[in-house]
């Protein structure tokens, strides 16, 4: 809503900001109601799962742990693009926090020992930088 309203990215991005600031003054119990709120699609989720899956005993995970080391097996079958990519790439972050509870640190020590990235040679000219002048 804020892009629509405004014609100036940065006046659109603080409007955003702005907007998701929580008051300090919130209790625990306005602040159990607004997570509730935020989170009806987990709920939603889980509610549009077929029976069947539901019950199906490698889908459900009561009583099983998934390590870090089973969740990096799988991920290292990926290319770096489809880890990368927008829908993938927010399923793995809710997997890595919530069900395997794998540190942020732990996940880009990995995702840099296996995509390296490419350094830049010493005899290329540095990146330029956009400066801004009001």
């Amino acid at each position: 809503m804020s892009l629509e309203t405004f014609n100036n990215i940065y006046k659109a991005l603080d409007q955003m900001r702005s907007s998701s600031i929580v008051a300090d003054t919130e209790t625990n119990e306005e602040m159990r109601q607004r997570v509730t709120e935020e989170c009806k699609w987990y709920k939603d989720l889980l509610g549009n799962l077929p029976q069947d899956v539901k019950h199906d005993r490698y889908c459900t995970l009561e009583g099983r742990k998934i390590s870090s080391s089973q969740f990096l097996k799988v991920l290292s079958t990926m290319r770096v693009w489809e880890i990368c990519a927008p829908d993938i790439n927010a399923a793995i972050e809710f997997v890595r926090e919530k069900v395997v509870e794998m540190s942020e640190l732990e996940f880009e020590a990995w995702l840099n020992a296996k995509f390296p990235q490419p350094s830049r040679p010493a005899s290329a000219p540095l990146p330029k930088t956009s400066t801004f002048r009001y």
